[in-house]
């Protein structure tokens, strides 16, 4: 019985390490040297990266005389769209409100930029 349930806390560890990278890459400091990448703390961002990075596996690159993209872009690009979108999407849920509160943050920093308060912190006497 112990046996098996190594093997599924292995396995577990296992497929936990291989996706989600898309919610990782999200909850992470910015990238100074991707400057297309985008913000990071964004709501269901690592599905959106993950999204991102398919379709760069999927495009035909311009310069490439070849016009299909090679078999391993092609395996890389549904890896992503099979396994780790999907594992980015249960992640993203669950840090839903930890991203949540990076965006509305975000937008409070850019209302008071800007000059414009916040109804939250607006004087609203009568």
């Amino acid at each position: 019985m112990t046996r098996h349930a190594l093997a599924a806390a292995l396995m577990s560890w296992l497929f936990g390490s291989l996706a989600g990278c898309g919610t990782m890459a999200n909850l992470s400091p910015p990238d100074s040297k991707d400057a297309d990448a985008p913000r990071p703390g964004r709501i269901f961002g690592g599905v959106e990266r993950d999204a991102n990075w398919a379709r760069k596996h999927f495009e035909t690159p311009a310069s490439a005389d070849n016009q299909e993209p090679s078999l391993s872009d092609r395996i890389k690009g549904s890896y992503l769209l099979c396994v780790d979108l999907p594992c980015s999407f249960v992640a993203d849920t669950i840090t839903l409100p930890l991203t949540f509160l990076i965006a509305v943050g975000e937008e409070e920093d850019t209302l008071m930029s800007s000059g414009r308060k916040s109804v939250a912190s607006a004087d609203l006497r009568p």
